[in-house]
């Protein structure tokens, strides 16, 4: 008797410890955003508690007329947490499920590299290059072009020109 109620409980526990879900090993949230354009264009996006997005853009010339010594212009703009956070959901999908571009363009035309990191030990990462308008390759990227042409270009018509 004792050792058939062992033996059940034993079973049981085992079973049981058999269907438990297992945890999955999920990150927590994302700490920063880096999307780097074309034309040399790099924004920044922290979820800290700074509402506060940096554009830095790269003056580096054209392969016909260079510029002898780089300039660098840094402007910050606002954005709410929500805003924040679509544009995680974007930049999320888009390295999470790679875009088969349509088109090939030259090594100059099309860039878009975006880097997700989660603390300082995890970055998720993914690179697109050649693809002639990186904002035109999936609706999740037209969706990213619009919400920073509203935020930071609409704001800023200086900036405005390097984009689209």
């Amino acid at each position: 008797m004792i050792r058939t109620t062992f033996f059940s409980l034993f079973l049981f526990l085992l079973i049981g410890c058999a269907l438990s879900p297992k945890k999955e090993n999920k990150i927590d949230g994302w700490s920063s955003i880096k999307i780097t354009l074309d034309n040399y264009q790099v924004i920044n996006i922290n979820r800290g508690n700074s509402d506060s997005v940096t554009v830095t853009t790269y003056f580096k010339g054209t392969f016909f007329q260079p510029v002898k010594k780089v300039r660098v212009t840094r402007k910050q703009f606002f954005f709410t947490k929500a805003e924040k956070d679509s544009i995680y959901d974007l930049a999320e999908n888009i390295v999470t499920y790679p875009i088969v571009p349509k088109h090939r363009c030259t090594d100059f035309a099309g860039n878009l590299e975006l880097v997700i990191s989660y603390g300082d030990q995890i970055t998720h990462s993914c690179k697109y290059s050649s693809v002639c308008d990186w904002a035109t390759l999936s609706d999740k990227t037209l969706k990213m072009n619009a919400l920073l042409k509203r935020k930071i270009w609409h704001s800023n018509p200086d900036l405005s020109a390097s984009l689209l």
